[in-house]
């Protein structure tokens, strides 16, 4: 008897999917995240013709492994621009950005045990036009061969990474820094609002999705988180600036079954995903372990390990497309 695969039920249903995409997906209020005039920060011209600049790492809800893949593609981004940014400047080249407001974990994850102000502190100065090159140094965190700015302390503070910050905190990095990796939380899709401050649970994610030249949308191998990716992508698409990319971590067969890269990579053709578009991270339980103890990223715990290869080759895949995508814009705009 033939082994019956654990994505059928997908498979089945994702033509239904299709045929709603077809029709628009937008979700509630997402018009106005996409016109012209609200979007001040988001269409920036950040990336070069040959690098994109803002890269957002996202996903929808559950554990999936998003902050671990975006410290080690931010490692990965450093080791290919070298220890020196691209514009010969003391900076480095990378910096990650926790602007998780729901589970910031970068901080934990880097074994930074102070409480310290990082993106709230930044954006804080920024406002008041007080944010120098020595306090950025100062909320500023070495991390292996990039740079981190730390998340909320406290998840109540959430109303203080509104839309406007994120924007003005967006607009000074892309300045100091060759390439940004932004970790982001939450369901980006989400239309909650809060009913005392009438403000958008999700709006940092919203804000620097629009805002990103690329954007990675992290799932797990089995079948219930590919359910729930396939569930946002149609309105990702709608809501992503920048070239929309997806992620399948803890790549194995065992959740799925047979033909399980096949039947991944028809799933997501059929919510609009091009192969180029997709990349699968084996599962490497050890090597997260190691990282997570050690304090530092994947990538740096195992540099030849099979994450490490595949965050590498994510990094070539993300500044091809981009050459690409740029190529395509320009010729559209000429012809």
């Amino acid at each position: 008897m033939a082994k019956r695969s654990l994505l059928a039920p997908l498979l089945g249903r994702q033509g239904r999917r299709v045929a709603l995409s077809a029709a628009g997906s937008k979700l509630p209020g997402m018009e106005a995240e996409a016109s012209g005039a609200d979007r001040s920060f988001s269409l920036l011209s950040l990336g070069s013709p040959t690098q994109p600049q803002v890269i957002a790492v996202c996903s929808a809800l559950g554990s999936v492994g998003k902050s671990t893949l975006a410290a080690g593609l931010a490692e990965a981004i450093a080791e290919s621009l070298g220890k020196r940014g691209a514009r010969g400047t003391a900076m480095r080249a990378t910096c990650l950005l926790d602007l998780d407001t729901f589970s910031p974990s970068q901080a934990v994850m880097h074994a930074r045990t102070e409480i310290t102000a990082g993106v709230l502190g930044s954006a804080r100065l920024i406002r008041q036009e007080r944010y120098s090159d020595g306090e950025h140094e100062r909320l500023v965190a070495r991390a292996g061969a990039y740079d981190l700015l730390t998340g909320i302390a406290s998840l109540d503070r959430w109303p203080e990474l509104d839309e406007y910050s994120v924007g003005l905190l967006l607009h000074d990095q892309v300045g100091r820094y060759d390439q940004l990796v932004l970790d982001l939380g939450g369901n980006p899709t989400a239309t909650e609002v809060d009913p005392e401050l009438g403000m958008r649970r999700n709006q940092a994610t919203v804000k620097a999705l629009t805002a990103a030249d690329v954007a990675i949308v992290v799932t797990a191998a089995d079948p219930v988180s590919l359910s729930r990716t396939l569930n946002v992508l149609a309105s990702l698409q709608n809501l992503v600036a920048g070239r929309l990319m997806v992620a399948v971590n803890r790549w194995r067969t065992t959740a799925i079954g047979g033909g399980a890269q096949s039947q991944v990579l028809d799933l997501l053709a059929k919510a609009g995903i091009a192969v180029d578009q997709v990349l699968f991270v084996p599962e490497d339980a050890g090597n997260c372990d190691s990282a997570l103890s050690r304090g530092v990223s994947v990538v740096h715990a195992k540099p030849r390990g099979p994450i490490a290869r595949a965050m590498r080759d994510l990094v070539t895949q993300i500044n091809s497309s981009h050459v690409h995508s740029s190529r395509a814009g320009q010729a559209e705009r000429q012809g």
